[in-house]
């Protein structure tokens, strides 16, 4: 496996996000890339031996986003909104799986994860890009926890609760007309959405079983670290963290494998952290 730089920001290298992700990787290996859409990080046209699963074909995508094969390429797998082992048909196959910005909108977080384990090869490795509340839309979104995701896993439910929907439209804040903002910008914001939209999306989610998405699951750096470590402790994944870094920008990275050595503090140390981010998230 690749050497990854771990538990920290990247300081004044300002590596690109794609060279982050391949800094944990063996991009010479055979990898499966998870909703790359219109901007994969490991392009087929630039070489890498990779398979793309994505939720529609790519015939649908291009039409969707109105753009042609150079910006989305071909889709492998169409997982149609299931779990991805059963449309790729194979297990213990891959020796990387990439998602960018893809696990947050999961229903079932632990599913997620635990469908990756059945693709990976015993020394392969899930490098996910996760969105930093404290720097997007989901500011004022409380964050997610393992009682959450085990109850999701439990129950099976084929779309997001209502009541997420309700939470996603209104609390969604905006800077200066952006969704995303660097870290440590000033946080001047507004509100996306009013309320009467969003109840009207609740009743709308309530009257369908159609998928409406939204970001299900929130996270700072320190949060995701904790909840990656605490599935692992409680034997709801296998999967823990390998490396991690926590980058300049709205987002964060992380490296899962079957033989990670896991975070490398207590966890009422790591607890800590959270509170520290949390509260340098505005200063007025």
């Amino acid at each position: 496996m690749a050497g990854c730089r771990r538990n920290g920001p990247l300081g004044d290298e300002k590596m690109d996000r794609n060279a982050i992700v391949r800094s944990m990787i063996d991009t010479n290996g055979y990898g499966l890339e998870i909703g790359a859409s219109y901007n994969p990080v490991l392009p087929k046209k630039n070489g890498y031996n990779i398979r793309i699963a994505d939720y529609a074909s790519h015939d649908h995508l291009r039409e969707l986003h109105g753009l042609g094969p150079d910006y989305i390429e071909d889709v492998d797998y169409v997982t149609f909104g299931g779990p991805v082992s059963k449309a790729v048909g194979d297990e213990k196959c891959f020796d990387y799986i990439v998602a960018s910005h893809m696990i947050e909108h999961c229903v079932d977080f632990i599913g997620f994860l635990k469908d990756c384990e059945t693709l990976l090869k015993p020394e392969g490795a899930l490098v996910l890009v996760v969105p930093d509340k404290r720097n997007c839309f989901d500011l004022f979104q409380s964050l997610s926890s393992v009682g959450e995701m085990l109850d999701v896993h439990l129950k099976q439910p084929k779309k997001h609760a209502s009541g997420k929907l309700f939470d996603h439209m209104a609390y969604a804040v905006g800077r200066n007309g952006h969704i995303v903002w660097p870290h440590g910008c000033p946080v001047e914001l507004d509100f996306i959405h009013t309320l009467p939209e969003a109840l009207a999306a609740f009743h709308s989610a309530e009257a369908s079983d159609a998928y409406n998405d939204c970001h299900s699951w929130r996270f700072t750096p320190s949060s995701f670290r904790l909840i990656i470590n605490d599935l692992h402790e409680i034997g709801a994944v296998r999967l823990r963290e390998n490396c991690f870094c926590e980058g300049n920008g709205p987002e964060f990275y992380v490296s899962l494998s079957f033989n990670g050595n896991g975070i490398p503090l207590k966890r009422i140390d790591l607890s800590k952290k959270i509170i520290r981010e949390i509260s340098e998230i505005i200063t007025d």
